[in-house]
């Protein structure tokens, strides 16, 4: 796993990591959107495929959002949603494709995606889409951390 920061981010501790982890083997859709998050100053994690990406969710802080690619060398997007449903937090997953696609962008969705990028998104749009992303995966998280809390019995 390749842990990548702009110059701006604040270094990441042990236990917090990056709240962002890329799923893609180097296309340049994603790699466009990574740089455009390091200008923003967050630092990300990057994995190449869906097994890096289970490890990834697994083995250290779960992060708010992934975004993947469409096809990876060992799946596809709809197996990184599916890894995201089985994290132990909310994450919220961002698919991201070399083109416009309606068919594929139905799909994303109807599989759980929170929202699907091609790579004429705006910068503007973007910030927009990432933000409510992160939003959304910090609300669930609260959600269930307070269920889980109403539901413990006092000693």
């Amino acid at each position: 796993m390749e842990a990548l920061q702009g110059p701006e981010a604040k270094p990441q501790g042990r236990d917090s990591g990056p709240n962002v982890l890329f799923v893609h083997d180097g296309r340049e859709h994603l790699v466009a959107l990574e740089r455009s998050l390091r200008v923003q100053g967050v630092g990300f994690n990057r994995v190449r495929d869906c097994q890096e990406a289970l490890e990834a969710l697994e083995g250290g802080p779960v992060p708010l959002v992934v975004f993947t690619d469409t096809r990876l060398p060992d799946g596809t997007f709809e197996d990184i949603l599916g890894l995201a449903a089985k994290a132990r937090q909310a994450v919220s997953v961002l698919v991201a494709s070399e083109v416009g696609n309606i068919r594929l962008y139905q799909e994303a969705i109807e599989h759980g995606a929170f929202d699907f990028l091609t790579p004429n998104i705006e910068s503007r749009q973007f910030r927009f889409v990432f933000a409510s992303a992160s939003s959304d995966a910090q609300e669930r998280r609260a959600k269930a951390t307070a269920m889980t809390q109403s539901h413990k019995k006092p000693a």
